[in-house]
């Protein structure tokens, strides 16, 4: 959700998808040029590919990892927004008494979770 969030605002494009499509066909020329001195060297030269392509992963994350920094207070709110629904990282309604929302809402209470359950939706319902 955090990563959804920051992709979305982010004024960067944090992927380098394009950059290595332009390394990729660099590649191809040097696998041609590797391959006529010597066709032993494929396998080096797919190796070092290997090794630049995992590199550039790791620069990518780097990159989201300090998109992250720059939107730190937007992704504490989605935190606190999360903890409020996600208790300790589980439901609800597993770790808050049912009483002290019939107290808070009186008989309402019934008629607003019959409003909006529909038992075959498999999809979170929050009620405010």
């Amino acid at each position: 959700m955090k990563k959804e969030y920051v992709r979305r605002h982010t004024k960067e494009r944090l992927n380098l998808n394009d950059e290595w499509m332009e390394l990729n066909a660099i590649f191809g020329k040097i696998r041609l040029r590797t391959h006529k001195i010597d066709p032993s060297l494929g396998p080096s030269t797919e190796a070092i590919k290997a090794r630049l392509k995992k590199a550039m992963n790791n620069l990518e994350k780097k990159l989201m990892k300090a998109e992250k920094r720059n939107h730190q207070h937007a992704l504490a709110d989605i935190d606190n927004v999360k903890e409020k629904l996600f208790p300790g990282g589980g439901l609800q309604e597993r770790s808050e008494n049912f009483a002290l929302l019939y107290v808070k809402y009186g008989d309402n209470l019934f008629r607003d979770l019959y409003k909006y359950f529909n038992p075959l939706d498999f999809k979170f319902t929050i009620l405010y």
